[in-house]
């Protein structure tokens, strides 16, 4: 990750009260990595985000992810298929070897700006909140 790139993540993450001390900042020289982002209670109202998120980066790209709680298949395939709506940002929906959904944003480590990050996390949370909020109705 180059150094702009690096100015952008670490700006990004003091806004959410994660501040990456001098000393850990090596880890952004790394070709890739991972790095999980407990959020500030402020934003404690998005609970299907289960309060964090991963920042992941190899070669040009820098990857949001988000954790989205569901219960049971019809509710995993009705989640996707709103998941897969038009989004204004481009956004892939993966489910992990343990059959978790997850939101994911990429962004090019190329020209990254905190702007940008903040207007891909902003996205992930609103959606991922309002899948929480479809989760707690009730339909019959």
């Amino acid at each position: 990750m180059d150094s702009n790139a690096q100015l952008a993540v670490k700006e990004f993450l003091a806004g959410l009260e994660n501040v990456i001390p001098d000393h850990q900042s090596a880890l952004f020289d790394q070709p890739s990595g991972v790095l999980s982002i407990t959020l500030p209670d402020s934003y404690s109202t998005c609970p299907s985000v289960n309060n964090h998120i991963e920042l992941r980066w190899e070669q040009n790209w820098l990857s949001l992810l988000a954790p989205v709680n569901d219960s049971g298949p019809e509710k995993k395939v009705a989640d996707l298929l709103l998941l897969l709506a038009a989004s204004p940002l481009p956004v892939q929906v993966v489910i992990d070897r343990q059959e978790r959904l997850w939101l994911v944003s990429q962004l090019p480590l190329i020209n990254l700006r905190t702007s940008f990050l903040c207007r891909h996390f902003q996205w992930l949370t609103e959606k991922a909140a309002s899948l929480q909020n479809r989760s707690h109705t009730t339909y019959g």
